[in-house]
């Protein structure tokens, strides 16, 4: 099984399935995109990504609840400023 998974594995990262034919098209380009598609992101990258993902959503719902709180008094200072024809 060891042997199977092997010849599959240098295979793959050849851009071959085991058994085709070598590509003469490509000659490079396939090793680097198997390369590439298994290098796996850094976990605290990973869970940055997503810590802003959730503070950017948080930052918006409030923003959101404050604007259906304060609505009525936002537009009355608006109609005070002579600017409430921008809504």
């Amino acid at each position: 099984m060891g042997g199977a998974r092997a010849e599959c594995k240098a295979g793959l990262l050849h851009g071959l399935r085991p058994g085709a034919a070598k590509s003469h098209l490509l000659p490079g380009r396939p090793r680097r995109y198997i390369e590439a598609m298994t290098r796996s992101t850094p976990l605290p990258r990973l869970l940055a990504f997503g810590l802003a993902a959730v503070l950017l959503a948080a930052a918006t719902g409030l923003a959101f609840a404050g604007w259906i709180g304060h609505g009525p008094g936002i537009f009355m200072s608006l109609v005070d400023a002579g600017l409430s024809w921008c809504f």
